[in-house]
């Protein structure tokens, strides 16, 4: 699902119908969908046609160019960038859109890489690399921290988030 700012009235109401409708389904005030008047999955949702852009081929490609269609020139703009966003629903998928985003920019690539250690360890200090073993660590991908390889180009745009709860103390 991709979301831009409307460049006409025409298009403003329709993204209004569309949050609308995302809004009503977190609030669950839509119903599964019906096929053969069977009901589906409870976590299934049916996306009414309007909303999709069944006229060009269904591919992350196409949802990239759509949302983001002068990337090249703009994606260092940061008032072009607020006004887009594409919505996904696990972290994963975001990683793996913002790596293809981050492939489109121009320049070499650079990567971080992070730290393969773990600490607080209950055991004694031989067993650490056998509980924790470094391809382990860099599989991990928990909420709130970059993957093991952050890939980054000048002029990538960055969010930088911080744990409320950590700031105040909490």
């Amino acid at each position: 699902m991709c979301l831009k700012q409307g460049e006409s009235d025409s298009e403003s109401e329709e993204l209004k119908k569309l949050a609308k409708w995302v809004l009503d389904i977190g609030n669950g005030q839509v119903s599964p969908p019906r096929v053969c008047n069977l009901p589906l999955n409870e976590n299934q949702i049916l996306i009414p046609s309007q909303f999709c852009g069944v006229q060009n081929e269904n591919t992350v490609d196409n949802m990239i160019f759509s949302t983001y269609p002068n990337f090249s020139h703009e994606g260092h703009n940061t008032q072009y960038l607020s006004e887009r966003s594409i919505l996904t629903p696990t972290n994963q998928t975001v990683g793996h859109l913002n790596s293809l985003i981050i492939d489109k920019l121009p320049r070499e690539s650079v990567s971080y890489f992070s730290v393969d250690a773990a600490e607080e360890f209950g055991g004694i200090y031989k067993d650490l690399n056998e509980a924790f073993p470094i391809e382990y660590l860099n599989f991990l991908n928990i909420d709130g921290m970059p993957p093991h390889d952050l890939k980054l180009k000048v002029g990538a745009v960055v969010m930088l988030m911080r744990n409320l709860n950590q700031t105040l103390g909490l």
